[in-house]
């Protein structure tokens, strides 16, 4: 037997405490073993929001945190997904109702992307407009609160139902609401992660024709907008094309593309599957004069009446 594997036996395996992010106020969430400290960094551990706060109402909300340092015997973790028990969840859904989701990915102030899932369940059925706008005053908030915080205090205004509330309290106005939360929130990428892949855009951007950028400005010239807010409205305006209605993609295609106040490309990946046939032809539409700005969504013939060879 060797030195190595003796002295690991001699040791043996040791116990950590693993403790929730200060803004959780350090509460000890458990413990796992392992022999060496490295092992323990990324394991994952999922408890409640009853548990830390030791209250029981609060059970249908699960907290998940991976670990990120480990001090002597300690384990210190991060917070990386919030989300509502499936039973607490079907709970809310009734007969006869309408259930509106939507799905929003924002950049926090200090460069955290974070896709959130807010869903409202209305006292009665709504027709399609009325999920329409629902399902837009829920992006419009979401948004503006990643805009205005930065990463824990988005999680706060969450996890206390702040959020929440703001939602309900606008919504409330189109249709009557009987319940409005935010079912899962997710950590896309750290302030890092956001760097290296703003980076490796401008790589691409570089290296990429300008006929793809319509705008008031191309390649070489000063953009008015920082990288925080033209990732937002890269956000914005995806969700918008896919998700949301043909009023509120009709507006958002003439403020950020048809002004060109905003230069951005989208991959045809986006629109594989959704946009064919009479859906590209509507699409279509509803951009006008500027189809050229999705580039990859045009279709052949508008591209040999353009004269541009394919």
């Amino acid at each position: 037997m060797s030195e190595r594997s003796v002295s690991k036996q001699k040791r043996g395996k040791q116990w950590y405490s693993i403790l929730a992010p200060e803004q959780f106020d350090r509460a000890e969430l458990g413990e796992t073993v392992a022999e060496e400290p490295d092992q323990v960094i990324d394991r994952t551990i999922e408890t409640t929001l009853g548990d830390i706060t030791n209250d029981a109402g609060a059970n249908n909300t699960k907290l998940t945190f991976r670990i990120t340092d480990v001090g002597s015997d300690t384990a210190y973790t991060e917070f990386i997904k919030h989300e509502l028990t499936r039973d607490y969840l079907r709970s809310l859904v009734r007969r006869g109702a309408s259930k509106v989701e939507a799905s929003v990915t924002v950049l926090t102030t200090d460069d955290y992307r974070v896709k959130i899932q807010p869903v409202a369940f209305t006292t009665k059925k709504a027709d399609r407009s009325q999920e329409r706008a629902i399902r837009r005053i829920m992006i419009d908030q979401v948004n503006a609160a990643g805009l205005e915080r930065d990463f824990e205090g988005l999680i706060d205004s969450i996890v206390e139902g702040r959020l929440s509330s703001a939602i309900y309290g606008d919504a409330k106005t189109v249709y009557p609401l009987r319940r409005v939360e935010v079912q899962k929130l997710t950590l896309d990428a750290r302030p890092a992660e956001v760097a290296a892949e703003q980076e490796a855009a401008v790589d691409v951007d570089e290296a990429e024709s300008d006929d793809w950028y319509p705008g008031s400005w191309g390649r070489g010239s000063e953009s008015p907008f920082s990288n925080r807010q033209r990732e937002n409205y890269r956000l914005i305006i995806f969700t918008a094309v896919t998700v949301l209605s043909t009023e509120v993609r009709r507006w958002l295609v003439e403020r950020f593309i048809t002004n060109g106040s905003l230069s951005f490309r989208v991959s045809d990946t986006y629109f594989r599957g959704p946009i064919r046939g009479s859906a590209l032809q509507r699409h279509n539409r509803v951009v006008g004069e500027s189809t050229h700005c999705v580039g990859p969504v045009r279709t052949q013939r508008s591209r040999r009446r353009s004269g541009r060879s394919l």
